[in-house]
């Protein structure tokens, strides 16, 4: 089993130990799993992490019995992987945004013939694309995931009548390990912190 295949099956794990918790918050979700043992700072594995929070999140909320949670977990692995690497700066589309499309066409269990969804997922993804794009880049995968994720929670009522909790205050906690980090220049940065310092 390659390396890659270990960050997908530890995120899978993680949201199905999740379920489990009698208290889950969108930020919580979302940092235990881009903190998982073997996720790097960029991959794309954070397409699937995007998908993976939104719908753990939903299974909890609505009480979905683990094993109905693994299946949609499945699914939004098997699509992520289809977003390729530098999606963001090869075809203007980051794979954050994707993902929580992806959250929801499983969600709604739509297909490209299904006309009730197809709008809903596409205006989902478009809204989570524009609040990324608001930052500028270049990439950095933890923040876009925080920005899809502020996008999704805003969107979610609106779209879905899914109110997945309000949108965190978030300092983020990676920019010792990114070289092309914007620093000041990002909503999410915090000021300097040692330089051992453990996200």
């Amino acid at each position: 089993m390659g390396i890659q295949e270990m960050d997908y099956d530890t995120i899978t794990n993680a949201c199905l130990a999740m379920l489990a918790r009698p208290k889950l918050t969108a930020l919580i979700v979302l940092d235990e799993l881009m903190g998982s043992a073997g996720v790097p700072m960029h991959d794309p594995v954070h397409h699937y992490i995007m998908a993976a929070t939104l719908l753990t999140l939903a299974a909890h909320k609505m009480g979905m019995a683990r094993e109905e949670l693994a299946g949609c977990l499945s699914t939004a692995e098997e699509r992520a992987r289809k977003v390729l690497p530098g999606f963001c700066g090869w075809w203007g589309c980051c794979g954050a945004g994707v993902g929580c499309g992806i959250f929801a066409c499983v969600w709604l269990h739509n297909n490209p013939k299904r006309e009730q969804g197809w709008d809903t997922a596409n205006a989902l993804t478009a809204r989570c694309l524009a609040k990324i794009s608001s930052v500028g880049g270049p990439r950095c995968c933890k923040r876009t995931s925080y920005l899809a994720l502020m996008a999704a929670l805003e969107a979610l009522p609106e779209l879905l009548g899914l109110d997945l909790g309000p949108v965190p205050d978030i300092q983020c906690s990676w920019y010792n390990f990114n070289n092309e980090c914007r620093r000041e220049r990002c909503p999410f940065y915090a000021g300097p912190m040692p330089a051992n310092a453990v996200p």
